[in-house]
């Protein structure tokens, strides 16, 4: 069952940044093992102009990227900590019933099968310095497990992998490098204590964007389990005794939730659309 909801929560961060996309790209090159991304926003002209919020989401442009991998690398990088915050009340629904402990591990990587170089129209710069994943141990063993759902990054797109092996293999290990363990829900704790009032100057994009980010996370939530009235529990679909019966509904899920985010998207903009009018009145 673990697989599984590693899986699903993969699937649910894919569609979360293909939704709400918080970068505009020119084009993608891979050579050999690494992966050129060019970013059309990041120009000197262009960070001349000021940010506002009217500018942050936008949709996640297919034509750049020659396969599904390329897509899932280039959505997820740079963005495990989004990814392990953000979705902290999914993962504990779908986690704590089936895990005796959670973690949220932050640590340097290493040993990965691909680099993203990003490209910002006037040189390259590419420092993942760190990263977070969850380490799970399953209430029906003793072996405990790294769940990473943005490793696709890294050219390592399966989420689920016994943490001795991950430690071993993935993680940058020396004096002051040792992974961190952080309670559950320390990540989104950590971004809730660093966010300043809401009134916010327009320019501020990190942290508008994160006050965004945290009222879609709660339209996740809402999405899984308005999904779950209609069609079962995810317990019910992580059980299922087929595997083409757990991706069906897997699937349905995922669907659910971007159909969710799609409208937050629509309320957004019509809402900054009012504002923008009642101003010009």
């Amino acid at each position: 069952m673990l697989y599984r909801a590693g899986d699903l929560l993969q699937q649910i961060f894919y569609v979360y940044r293909e939704k709400v996309f918080d970068r505009r790209l020119a084009k993608i090159e891979k050579k050999g093992s690494k992966l050129y991304v060019y970013d059309a926003d990041l120009t000197e002209a262009y960070m001349k102009k000021p940010l506002t919020i009217h500018r942050l989401f936008a949709p996640f442009p297919e034509k750049v990227c020659e396969t599904i991998e390329d897509k899932q690398a280039v959505l997820v990088q740079s963005a495990s900590e989004d990814g392990i915050a953000w979705l902290h009340d999914i993962a504990k629904h779908i986690l704590t019933g089936i895990s005796s402990s959670i973690a949220e591990v932050c640590l340097i990587p290493k040993n990965p099968h691909q680099k993203i170089v990003r490209m910002d129209g006037i040189g390259a710069f590419n420092t993942v310095d760190q990263h977070v994943i969850w380490v799970v141990k399953p209430k029906d063993s003793d072996e405990e497990y790294a769940i990473d759902i943005s490793g696709a990054q890294f050219g390592h797109y399966e989420p689920v992998t016994p943490w001795s092996h991950y430690r071993d293999c993935r993680v940058l290990m020396g004096p002051g490098k040792p992974p961190v363990f952080k309670g559950f829900g320390g990540c989104l704790a950590s971004i809730k204590d660093r966010l300043p009032p809401k009134t916010l100057p327009d320019h501020d994009k990190v942290w508008i964007s994160h006050s965004l980010r945290l009222a879609v996370s709660d339209r996740l939530m809402g999405d899984v389990l308005a999904w779950e009235k209609a069609r079962g529990t995810v317990m019910d679909m992580l059980g299922a005794t087929k595997i083409r019966d757990f991706e069906n509904k897997r699937d349905e899920l995922v669907r659910a939730v971007g159909e969710g985010l799609d409208a937050w998207n629509t309320e957004f903009k019509t809402t900054l659309d009012k504002i923008k009018a009642a101003k010009a009145a």
